[in-house]
Parts: structure tokens; sequence; C-alpha cells
């Protein structure tokens, strides 16, 4: 018996593959672990044939949204996102007014950084990630807002203590700035531990949808000659982030993993699956 799971964040997409009688089965089932619910934005400075602000929501590591300064629309990106706008259009404007306030924070941010580090002239990336997590088992949340300038952590928000970290000497002048405003600091808290964990429950009931269909994966087998490795190719499948394990006889097997798979396609045998009782059957 061989065990080849595909797995993600959040949940967990098992193929139990079963050999008998030249016939594969496989069976579908999810475990729910963790979400997030990530907010990514983006401002540039003198970056050619990049958008001056950048903006994009992720739902378990999936982007659900997307908006930059060059198109100044916001658009999801999923089926079942805009389902959720459609039901509710309000929700669309709150993203869309963000984004306006975002960008104009983010370019006077950026711009205050290049004149107190005396960077005039040259090509600059502002970026703050921040959102929330949380465990649907132990019901914990874990909230967070953080900087990079140009490629490097700078200034990160300790939501226990209500303070900035500066982690370099360069973003000391910008904590003592920001430390003082503790409406802002408040704000914060609320929004990374209360408001968005409540948003992301909701968008998950939308995403069942998504977890509800699964999209088969197109399994295909490769052994060159009787005494050279076997390869399995697995495409198809959704969701898209996985990991493969093979198992064989109970046990986890080292295996090379490729997102890859550059072989004569002419040689492989495709596995023709087939929903019968509670499992696929492959042959």
């Amino acid at each position: 018996m061989g065990d080849h799971r595909v797995s993600r964040r959040g949940y967990m997409l098992s193929f139990i593959i079963i050999t008998l009688n030249e016939h594969i089965s496989v069976v579908n089932t999810w475990t729910i672990v963790k979400h997030s619910l990530k907010f990514f934005v983006t401002a540039t400075s003198g970056v050619q044939d990049i958008p001056e602000f950048i903006g994009s929501v992720l739902v378990d590591e999936v982007q659900v949204g997307y908006y930059d300064s060059n198109t100044k629309t916001a658009e999801p990106k999923v089926d079942w996102a805009r389902k959720f706008l459609k039901d509710d259009p309000k929700h669309l404007e709150f993203y869309v007014n963000q984004c306006y306030r975002d960008r104009d924070f983010l370019k006077a941010t950026i711009g205050s950084l290049m004149k107190r580090l005396n960077q005039t002239g040259s090509a600059h990336i502002l970026q703050r990630m921040s959102g929330c997590e949380w465990d649907d088992e132990t019901g914990e949340i874990r909230g967070f807002n953080q900087y990079g300038y140009d490629g490097e952590d700078f200034i990160v928000l300790d939501l226990q203590t209500l303070t900035w970290i500066a982690p370099k000497p360069q973003a000391f002048i910008t904590k003592q700035r920001w430390d003082p405003d503790k409406a802002r600091l408040d704000a914060n808290k609320y929004y990374y531990t209360v408001f968005f964990p409540g948003w992301l429950k909701k968008y998950l009931h939308y995403f069942r949808s998504s977890w509800q269909r699964t999209d088969l994966p197109s399994v295909s087998l490769l052994q060159k000659t009787p005494s050279s490795p076997v390869t399995c190719h697995a495409t198809g499948f959704y969701p898209k982030i996985a990991d493969m394990f093979w198992r064989k006889d109970g046990e986890d097997e080292v295996v090379i993993l490729s997102k890859s798979f550059r072989v004569c396609f002419a040689n492989m045998k495709p596995l023709q699956l087939t929903w019968v009782g509670n499992s696929y059957l492959a042959s």
C-alpha cells in the first residue's frame, strides 16, 4: 500500500492510494488546521514598469483581491470572493477607500525615509504585511503588522506591548515618532485581533464552497526500466499550493520533489480515475 498526500496551509487533502489487481483507489479527506487573512501593500519610488502602489488580499495564502494605482480598481480574483462582494457591495468600497489611505500613507512614509536617509534619485520600495491568523481548534488569534524597506525588515508592531520594534538603527526615528500615537496603536490592536478575524470567519463561510469543489489530480506513473525508480506526476489538482508525500507499509519514504517534471511524456502511463463507492478507482 502506498500513501500519497497533498497538503496545504489551513487544511489537508489526502490521497490514499492502494494498488490491487492493477487498480488504484484514491480517497479524499479534509482536515482543517489554521486560517489566515493577510494584506500586502507596496509603495515604490523610481521603479520602472511597476505601479507606484499595489495592494493584495490573501485568504489561506490564496490571493482573493488585487488593486494597483494604474488601474485604480479593486477586483476579486476568485469566484467565492465575487459572490461575497455581490452579496455585500459596500465591502468593496471599504477596500477601495483603504487602498487610497494606504497609498497616501506609504507614499508620504517612503518620501520621509528617502529624505532622512539621504536617498534621492534612486529606486526604493516600502512594503507592509498585516493581518491575522485564527486557529479554529484552539480559538487562538494572532494579529501582525510589519514593514519592510528595500527588501529588509524595517519595523514591526508588538501587539502585546503596543510598541514598535526597530530591528535596524535606521528605523529608530520612525519608532520614536510612531510609539506616542496611542490612538493608532489601539486601533491596530482592535483591527488585527477583533475586526479582521471576524471578517476572516465570514470569508471562510464562502471559501468552504471551494473546499467542497475539489479538483481531482491527473496522475501518471513512469518507470523507464524494471530496475529504475518509479516517478509519479500529479497535476491539475486544487488547492494548487501543495506538498506531496509517499508512504510505503505505513512509513514515510524519502523522495525527491520537484515543481517541474522534465521527461518524455510519451513514455508515461496515465491513470484513469472514476468514482466508485466512497473512493476514486484508477487503472
